[in-house]
């Protein structure tokens, strides 16, 4: 059993989202002492707490939460995420340079071309646009 336990490893929970993380017991508890631990019934470990709290893979809010997006990233992906595929960032409208969320653009554009209005922008409402 002194072996089995000596070579116990644990994963990281962000395993799932990409993480490699083994973190070995041995490096922080004798044998005895996991071996007691074990016994009682332990399975958190605080010696490995670092590692989550820093860990590039924890999902996390992304910043746009507060603007609507319910998105969980990866701590990694999210300069990716608001760049690219968040679809409460900002963007500048191209036909007036009004700041406003990817998402308000989409909307307001689509809803206008399904029903056959002319497209105006919905930000100045001022440039009529082509919906052909």
């Amino acid at each position: 059993m002194r072996r089995e336990v000596k070579r116990l490893k644990v994963i990281c929970a962000n395993k799932q989202f990409g993480c490699d993380f083994i973190g070995e017991l041995e490096k922080y508890f004798n044998v005895s002492e996991l071996t007691l631990l074990l016994e009682a019934g332990v399975t958190s470990f605080p010696c490995l707490q670092e590692h989550i709290d820093h860990c590039k893979y924890k999902p996390v809010a992304c910043p746009n939460k507060d603007k609507g997006c319910s998105e969980l990233i990866s701590a990694n992906e999210v300069q990716r995420h608001i760049a690219e595929e968040c679809q409460f960032r900002d963007v500048k409208c191209q036909y007036c340079n009004v700041e406003t969320t990817q998402h308000s653009l989409h909307v307001s554009f689509a809803t206008q071309i399904l029903l056959q209005l002319p497209v105006r922008c919905s930000c100045c409402c001022r440039v009529t646009m082509s919906n052909a």
